[in-house]
């Protein structure tokens, strides 16, 4: 049995057809690909701007190094001083996470990763334990993006015995 050339040609043309298609979803396959590491790149660059924000602040910088060396002190004289202005800016940016977090912009693997350990040392810093339970007590107000974020960053971190 031999083919007629029109159906070479149309053979021909199936077989031209069929290698175009597999070019057509390999160029698919690079560019969603692509399209990845640029979402990366970019929620990358992100991440390190939140970063960069709170942290380049002199005032930021200060009341954790305050708190990281058990330096801050809660007592009556606290209020209206720069340490509390200090302290309600690093809340205040802790309360943002929170924000964004609820939003969908960020995710919880994200804050862990990178703010994990400033909001866990905060978190468990009892002059900030002290101030936060005076704020609910007097005006019934509070950092509670804070407060949920460093639960759940303490529950969820490692113990190391």
């Amino acid at each position: 049995m031999s083919l007629t050339s029109e159906i070479k040609i149309s053979i021909v043309n199936t077989v031209i057809a069929a290698l175009g298609f597999v070019v057509v979803i390999v160029q698919l396959s690079i560019a969603l690909s692509q399209l990845d590491v640029a979402e990366k790149n970019q929620r990358a660059q992100y991440l390190s701007g939140l970063h960069e924000r709170a942290f380049s602040s002199d005032e930021i910088r200060d009341i954790f190094q305050k708190i990281e060396y058990n330096e801050l002190v809660y007592d009556t004289d606290f209020h209206k001083t720069e340490d509390q202005e200090n302290l309600v800016a690093l809340l205040s940016f802790f309360e943002l996470l929170g924000e964004l977090e609820k939003l969908g912009m960020i995710d919880m693997s994200d804050i862990a990763g990178i703010f994990g350990y400033y909001l866990g040392r905060t978190y468990k810093s009892q002059p900030v334990r002290k101030y936060l339970s005076i704020l609910r007590e007097t005006d019934r107000l509070g950092f509670y993006q804070f407060e949920r974020l460093s639960l759940s960053i303490v529950a969820d971190a490692p113990r190391i015995e």
